[in-house]
């Protein structure tokens, strides 16, 4: 038997035979008395709670419904004065202040005023006042306006000022802004605050859209402010040109917080208060004001969606983010149908469910939508506190018995904390060694052993970690080898383009392992002009140390002889015959040479099994491969190489050329990402330069992959002609 068990079983001989045996004597005497009081109490007290729960949430909900159309009808009137702005004369007297005005200062500090409702929210969760100009508003245009046409309209929308300050003095505590956006890109919001980024558009935001589509009156679901960052719920409706052209929409803001703030619901984090949607769960839009017909709905085929919830434990703060929304649930799934079917009758009530698996009261109230209803849950454990506390007192009744169980217990305890202080000495002491010889391993000390000798688990744990040191030290010294293999194969590469009169040159190879058997590099050669330029690109079969050796040894063949043969086709032959001699049957490399010209506009190349250079033509806007090339380096010397040349290259026009790791790149379904997805960037980057198109590339390759690990080495060279 083992130690684990020995102790387990004399610990709870000693531990717990006393105590069972008072335990129930103890509850023999007391438990039907405290059930008799408890029950009764916690009857009572259940159904007090449950109409005044239901009375309150009624009442609140009968708040939001009248707040819900006032906004509707003031958003009316709104929708109208906007219409009459864009049919008159533009403002003369009015000044249009923008949001840099405000984020600069422009604006005068002392026409500026702060209150406890508008405030920004930092990423930390900290509160910030936000300075309003309740005088006048803050315009933005929208990039990529036409300054005259979105001029015009913000002269026009200057008159709105006295609008919308009539319509917030008399809903301050339901307001929290009120602006128009209109297809010009004028935008204006009242009161007057900065905090907008330079790339808001408001006629890319869901209020704008949805009420240009629906051609009426809508109300989104929860998002994050732009300028606030607090959560908020859009209304919003399309206004008219005099013509009848659209010309955009006007919306009224509401805080989600002011809105459960004023109906004072409760907030304390064992319950929650909800407003939701009885609403088909396929194909429900949260933001359609249309009235959701669920009569001829199942009850199955029925959800509550929550459109608002309080967030002050929330940190969701970006303002592009829409908030999370849920589905309410239930584990009773009978109780919960018939509350669903309550809703669809439009009755409000109160039902005991269990919730997030505790019991549970939901009293809910229909709000200003046959579908809408204000919903709160309460645990049913804090209804009843009041009988918890009765049944404790009963059980204080009892403490004459508890005395002596209070008694047996600490005698218990004393022979436990004897037991357990003879036992720990035993069983740490081996505990302490394998403490002390790992933290001497975590100091660098990696000859020290454990010494554990005892023939429990701790022994066998002793003698694997004394195995384990040895094969650490190795696998450490194997991993500084390949990190400084990796350092120094790095440094081979060009580590910057070289400046080349009439040529745009960039390069890059990412490695799938520590070392890699890609290669590419710019040759400086003594001799040739300024504005012509070497290149060599190869790629070793294989990965890891073996394709690095090779690679290394295929880079120092091509710098040597680059330098003394002038004819490439003489170049590579000389390299093929050095590498087949060197190189263990089974392992080769394709390899392909460019002498480029950047003033006379050719390219001089030899290929030995390499992937053909691309060649875009600017003038055509074309691709098109160089073709001509021969077998692959290191697998016999019978074999001849050419040289190709191609003249009266078009200016502008691109080379391009890479290893297999970026055509046989694969995702998660297996798919290659192919030569033609690599043509499609090239025609399509040809107008940048030959880094930014390089990184495209690589941009592209890590999306298909989709996050799955790469498997090849991927290197690729863009060279550019002046255009």
């Amino acid at each position: 038997m083992r130690i684990r068990s020995k102790l387990l079983i004399l610990l709870l001989a000693i531990a717990l035979i006393p105590l069972l045996v008072v335990t129930l004597l103890d509850r023999r005497a007391t438990s039907r008395l405290g059930r008799e009081v408890g029950a009764a109490a916690r009857e009572a007290l259940v159904r007090r709670a449950t109409q005044r729960l239901r009375l309150f949430v009624e009442g609140q909900a009968a708040v939001l419904g009248r707040e819900g159309k006032i906004i509707e009808l003031a958003l009316q009137l709104q929708a109208k004065d906007v219409a009459r702005c864009l049919g008159g004369e533009a403002a003369s007297d009015g000044k249009a202040y923008y949001s840099e005005d405000y984020d600069r200062g422009v604006y005068a500090a002392r026409d500026l005023a702060t209150n406890k409702r508008h405030f920004r929210v930092a990423a930390n969760g900290e509160h910030t006042p936000m300075p309003l100009a309740f005088g006048d508003q803050v315009f933005k245009l929208a990039p990529g306006a036409t300054e005259d046409d979105a001029a015009k309209d913000v002269r026009k929308l200057v008159g709105m000022t006295d609008a919308y300050r009539a319509l917030y003095r008399e809903y301050a505590d339901i307001f929290f802004w009120q602006y128009t956006g209109l297809e010009s890109g004028a935008f204006g919001c009242y009161p007057g605050h900065g905090g907008y980024p330079p790339d808001y558009d408001h006629r890319k935001r869901d209020w704008y859209i949805r009420a240009r589509q629906k051609k009426g009156l809508c109300w989104t679901q929860p998002y994050v402010d732009v300028s606030s960052r607090q959560p908020v719920l859009t209304a919003s409706i399309p206004v008219y040109r005099p013509d009848g052209s659209f010309a955009g929409v006007t919306a009224i803001d509401v805080a989600v917080t002011d809105v459960l703030e004023r109906s004072k619901l409760p907030r304390h984090r064992s319950s929650v208060a909800v407003l939701v949607a009885l609403a088909p769960r396929d194909g429900f839009d949260p933001t359609d004001p249309e009235d959701t017909d669920v009569s001829a709905i199942g009850t199955d085929a029925l959800g509550l969606y929550t459109l608002a919830r309080p967030v002050a434990h929330e940190n969701e703060t970006h303002w592009r983010a829409p908030l999370k929304s849920v589905w309410i649930e239930s584990e009773d799934p009978s109780e919960f149908r018939e509350l669903l079917g309550d809703m669809a009758r439009g009755v409000s009530s109160v039902r005991k469910l269990r919730f997030e698996g505790r019991p549970a009261l939901w009293a809910y109230g229909r709000v200003w939508k046959d579908v809408t209803y204000l919903l709160v849950i309460l645990p049913h454990d804090d209804v009843v506190a009041e009988a918890v506390k009765a049944e404790q007192a009963v059980l204080s009744l009892t403490q004459t018995y508890l005395q002596v169980a209070a008694i047996a217990l600490a005698a218990a305890c004393l022979v436990i904390i004897v037991v357990a202080y003879v036992g720990a000495r035993t069983v740490t002491r081996p505990v302490r060694r394998l403490a002390e010889a790992a933290r001497r391993i975590a100091h660098g000390d990696l000859d020290v052993r454990a010494n554990v000798h005892s023939r429990d688990e701790l022994g066998e744990l002793g003698d694997s970690f004394d195995e384990m040191v040895p094969q650490l030290r190795d696998r450490m010294r194997i991993r500084q080898s390949l990190a400084l293999a990796t350092e120094i194969q790095q440094n081979l590469l060009p580590q910057k383009p070289p400046n080349v009169e009439g040529l745009d040159v960039a390069g890059k190879s990412i490695y799938c392992d520590e070392t890699g058997g890609d290669y590419f590099d710019f040759l400086d050669i003594s001799g040739l002009p300024p504005q012509q330029l070497a290149i060599a690109i190869g790629d070793v079969s294989g990965h890891g140390i073996p394709a690095a050796l090779l690679m290394t040894s295929a880079r120092a063949l091509v710098r040597d002889r680059a330098h003394t043969v002038e004819e490439l086709a003489k170049l590579m032959q000389g390299i093929n015959s050095r590498l087949t001699a060197d190189t263990p049957p089974g392992q080769f490399m394709t390899l392909l040479y460019m002498v480029i010209n950047g003033s006379e506009r050719w390219i001089r190349w030899a290929n030995a099994g390499h992937e053909p250079p691309v060649l875009y033509d600017a003038s055509r806007e074309r691709i098109e491969p160089l073709r001509g090339g021969g077998v692959a380096l290191g697998i016999g010397t019978a074999w001849e190489y050419e040289e190709y040349v191609r003249e009266q290259l078009p200016p502008g026009s691109i080379i391009a050329v890479g290893t297999d790791g970026i055509w046989e790149a694969r995702n998660r379904k297996g798919e290659f990402f192919g030569t033609d997805a690599f043509h499609a960037i090239i025609q399509s980057q040809a107008d940048r330069p030959a880094s930014e198109i390089c990184q495209a590339v690589i941009d592209a390759l890590n999306s298909f992959r989709e996050g799955s690990p790469q498997t090849d080495d991927v290197t690729l060279v863009v060279i550019k002609l002046a255009g």
